[in-house]
This record gives C-alpha cells, structure tokens and sequence, in this order.
C-alpha cells in the first residue's frame, strides 16, 4: 500500500492517488487473465470513487484548466 502523506497538500495527494490507479489499472488492462481482468474492473471503481469526491475534481479541472491555458498561449 502506497501512503501519500508528507510534504505535500491535499490536492497533490489526490493527484498522486489517481496517477498510481491509473498506472495500475494500465498494467491490469493489458493482462490475460481473469485476475488480471478483474482487478482493473475494481480499480475502475476506486477511479469511480476518486473522482466523485468533490476536492478532487475540482482539483484536477483546475489543474486542467491551467495546462489549457499554457498550451494556448
């Protein structure tokens, strides 16, 4: 289990939380077994989780917004 804690806020955090299920649903797409199958169908609810929580979307749409604004530029 991956702990994100010290130094950093709660919004890079959560950031941090999705990138690693991400990465991890990732690997467990691509396998060939049923294991495998399953455990990125229960990573798709823990994104599903992540994502309802309101810090983290509105945390993440910022974050968003400000690469739009850069790229734009």
């Amino acid at each position: 289990m991956i702990l994100y804690e010290y130094p950093l806020n709660e919004g890079l955090r959560a950031l941090l939380r999705i990138e690693d299920v991400l990465e991890r649903f990732e690997h467990f797409r691509n396998g060939e077994t049923t294991h495998d199958h399953a455990q990125a169908v229960a990573l798709m609810f823990d994104l599903v989780d992540l994502f309802t929580r309101t810090d983290c979307r509105t945390e993440l749409l910022s974050h968003l917004d400000r690469q739009r604004r850069a790229l734009s530029q």
